[in-house]
């Protein structure tokens, strides 16, 4: 059993599983199973689980990549039930550290500009806005809203 509040690095198997079933808790766009297993198999990918509960299942996870000397933030989700607690904020502190360890020299993410808890989060983090994509989300009503675009600079260590 993992800590409850530290995030701890995903592995595959029973983590892709926890990655996925998050993730269909947070988000609308469809995602596979074994999608998320071929991205873990991936030397460029890493992800967090935390916020586990008495059990030892996690509640939150975060998806990363580093490609040359960025890395980007592909997923954070937390379930909706233990929002507003710090998973988010810790997630992004073990993701900024892992990114570093692995020589990037700045972090990448797109989020909704509708989105203003992760704003908030991004913003508190350092993360300075850099461009926008037009209409680029789809919310489950079907409006379409714009994306901002986010850059981190890291130290590597």
């Amino acid at each position: 059993m993992q800590p409850r509040d530290n995030p701890y690095i995903a592995g595959s198997g029973a983590d892709a599983e926890a990655i996925f079933s998050i993730y269909s808790s947070c988000f609308d766009s469809p995602l596979k199973l074994e999608s998320v297993r071929k991205m873990l198999g991936s030397e460029n990918n890493f992800a967090f689980l935390g916020s586990c509960n008495e059990a030892g299942s996690p509640g939150a996870f975060i998806f990363c990549r580093v490609m040359g000397s960025e890395s980007e933030l592909l997923w954070l989700g937390v379930m909706p039930s233990i929002r507003r607690r710090g998973s988010a904020f810790a997630l992004m502190v073990a993701a900024i550290k892992e990114a570093c360890d692995r020589g990037a020299q700045a972090m990448l993410l797109e989020v909704a500009e509708s989105n203003e808890p992760a704003l908030a989060l991004y913003k508190k983090l350092g993360f300075l806005p850099i461009g926008k994509r037009h209409r680029y989300y789809r919310t489950i009503s079907g409006e379409k809203v714009d994306a901002r675009i986010m850059r981190l600079p890291l130290e590597v260590g």
